[in-house]
């Protein structure tokens, strides 16, 4: 896909693959819950992530949404994700810029990043952390 390599897989052995000794994190990671694409044509993409996930696309306030079982594919046009993100240049179309992640505290998360060094900024009901230099331009969006 135009996106990147793109891989969808179902869980048959959760129970090997998400051992508690492996779940616990100093950031307080819980989940992936959305990839945000910037593209040309948000109605094509949509068409083309809804046939590959076999899911349907449903209009957003920022563009399109496909709605998985765990999180979701956001398409916005290059304007709304300048918008959203305007710290972050966008390389070429389309770009991945930005990944949400569910964690247990954003105080405590915030307080983390900041101690090394990451540039991070408050919305109404999320944490933006930009990616350091060596990851490239994008986000993080964390909320609790």
């Amino acid at each position: 896909m135009p996106e990147g390599r793109i891989q969808i897989l179902t869980h048959r052995t959760e129970h090997t693959v998400w051992q508690p000794r492996w779940l616990t994190h100093p950031n307080g990671a819980l989940a992936l819950t959305s990839v945000t694409f910037a593209v040309a044509d948000v109605a094509e993409a949509a068409q083309r992530f809804a046939r590959f996930t076999g899911r349907e696309a449903k209009p957003s306030p920022r563009g399109q949404t496909i709605a998985l079982d765990r999180g979701r594919v956001d398409l916005v046009t290059a304007e709304t994700f300048t918008q959203m993100l305007p710290e972050i240049p966008i390389p070429s179309l389309p770009f991945a810029g930005a990944y949400g992640i569910r964690v247990r505290s954003l105080s405590a998360l915030e307080e983390m990043l900041r101690s090394d060094g990451l540039k991070t900024r408050r919305r109404e009901r999320d944490l933006v952390a930009l990616f350091p230099d060596e990851l490239g331009h994008g986000a993080w969006l964390f909320e609790e």
